[in-house]
């Protein structure tokens, strides 16, 4: 971007500080000397730092959150900080370190490095999706924080060529009796008894386990509380406990939420 304004921006002035399109409203707002707009704006205001009679950087960047969704299909949502970029979707929240992982291969959501992170993330875009009106925030139940219990989406590390959902196959299914096989498949074995210790998204809000018990006939909800739902597996429950492919948490799909 080329900017001239011979009685306010120094000759020559070069900016590093890297910003984008939605930067420019507040920026040459602010420039104009416009404090109040009306307008809640998404992006930086870089106008100190363009105004500057020397090269300072804006010292605001580094803690900006940028947030995005695919407006279109309102599958996910996601904040990007730093080199940290979170993903809220119908899955397991995700946490991309990009500087160590650039391809976005590797999840490392939960891991104790990255605790306060994803906590400031998350708090921002929470706010952000309502604010701007995600349709992500539409949806009647995401899990918000990971859960407990989650089947890897890797090859099973103890059987080639096999991944935990041919696990509900009666040809794959007695797979399940070994451990390094149940370890790495908790849910299509049917083996988490844990209610998860974060949030869940249930119609705009944010609930820990013991505040669902009104939303037990979700299979979402029974995936992340399974105690609080009584949905253990081998429970005696009317959701049909460990012995259905819709109870007991053994199933990731919700049914119609």
């Amino acid at each position: 971007m080329l900017l001239r304004w011979p009685a306010k921006v120094s000759k020559g002035k070069v900016i590093d500080t890297a910003y984008t399109s939605i930067d420019f409203a507040p920026t040459i707002l602010s420039m104009m000397g416009v404090t109040n707009p009306g307008v809640a704006f998404h992006g930086i205001d870089g106008a100190d730092e363009v105004l500057a009679t020397d090269n300072i950087a804006n010292s605001g960047t580094k803690a900006q959150t940028r947030f995005m969704t695919d407006s279109a299909t309102s599958k996910w949502a996601a904040a990007v900080r730093e080199d940290y970029k979170l993903v809220i979707s119908g899955g397991e929240p995700w946490l991309f370190d990009l500087a160590k992982d650039p391809h976005e291969m590797t999840n490392v959501y939960g891991e104790a490095n990255y605790t306060t992170m994803v906590e400031e993330m998350q708090d921002g875009l929470y706010g952000t999706m309502f604010q701007h009106k995600f349709p992500l925030a539409e949806q009647e139940i995401i899990y918000w924080s990971k859960p407990s219990c989650w089947d890897s989406n890797d090859q099973i590390s103890a059987w080639k060529k096999r991944q935990c959902g041919e696990l509900s196959d009666p040809r794959y299914s007695p797979g399940c009796s070994w451990r390094h096989v149940y370890e790495q498949c908790p849910v299509t074995c049917k083996r988490c008894c844990t209610d998860s210790p974060g949030d869940i998204f249930i119609n705009g809000g944010l609930k820990k386990c013991k505040d669902v018990d009104n939303f037990c006939d979700k299979a979402k909800v029974r995936n992340f509380c399974p105690v609080t739902c009584s949905a253990c597996p081998g429970a005696n429950t009317e959701f049909g406990g460990g012995g259905t492919d819709d109870g007991g948490g053994s199933s990731q799909d919700d049914d119609g939420a």
